[in-house]
């Protein structure tokens, strides 16, 4: 089952977090969260063969997930949110984890 939670303000975002991180426990098996206000969409490898997907605004991140056991699987994610959020899959960017925890320490 797949389950989309989509944030229609900032205020929003935490309670959705929250619930996804709450379903997630009970074993649902895709819980996607589309933040308000996101605009960019990187797909990063976390070293253990896994892959993450980061959602940002312009200059912040806004949520990341972890864990998808294959780059196929973070694509799948990383194209729902763009379709929720009204986006483009050039929005979507493959980068390095080393690139991507600069990004973090940036902010």
């Amino acid at each position: 089952m797949k389950m989309v939670f989509k944030a229609l303000s900032n205020e929003k975002l935490d309670t959705l977090k929250i619930t996804r991180d709450f379903l997630t426990e009970l074993d649902y098996e895709t819980i996607i969260l589309v933040p308000y206000g996101v605009q960019k969409i990187f797909i990063f490898e976390e070293g253990t063969g896994h892959y993450g997907v980061g959602l940002w605004s312009m200059d912040e991140e806004l949520d990341t997930t972890y864990h998808f056991l294959s780059l196929e699987y973070a694509q799948m994610y990383a194209s729902t949110v763009v379709k929720e959020a009204g986006l483009t899959e050039n929005d979507i960017q493959l980068i390095t984890k080393e690139v991507y925890l600069f990004m973090l320490r940036k902010k």
